[in-house]
């Protein structure tokens, strides 16, 4: 199983901006996507926000993160 991930990499990753270091050790990241809609085919912008663990408590709000 380990060794199918590392040969297809990690899909499940997203890079997003820190909005929230309120939390212990915790922090809130919003990921931001481009989709085309369903029936218009107009480009819009999808956000959704997930809240990740910081050891350290390193992230300031405004920073990228990696997340995964």
């Amino acid at each position: 199983m380990a060794e199918t991930a590392v040969k297809h990499g990690i899909k499940n990753e997203k890079i997003g901006m820190v909005v929230s270091t309120a939390m212990q050790k915790t922090i809130a990241v919003e990921v931001s996507r481009r989709v085309p809609h369903p029936l218009y085919k107009r480009i819009i912008g999808k956000r959704k926000k997930f809240y990740a663990h910081d050891e350290e408590g390193r992230a300031k709000v405004g920073d990228v993160v990696r997340i995964i």
